[in-house]
């Protein structure tokens, strides 16, 4: 298994609408912001396929806080 394939491939397996809900927990984590606000920026940022694989390795690969 290629380095980080197993990303791309849960990217990949989740429907529209799970997109758009990780992607909302996501910048609301990130960004302390509304769930309206953060519904927004998703529905922009859910079309770019590579950025909810770049949002999830940035999250799962995070180190530890210090």
């Amino acid at each position: 298994m290629e380095d980080n394939n197993y990303i791309t491939d849960f990217a990949r397996s989740l429907s529209y609408f799970e997109q758009i809900n990780l992607l909302i927990t996501i910048f609301q984590s990130e960004n302390q912001i509304s769930r309206k606000e953060a519904y927004e920026r998703a529905l922009v940022e859910v079309a770019d396929e590579k950025f909810i694989e770049y949002k999830l390795k940035q999250i799962i690969q995070m180190g530890p806080i210090t």
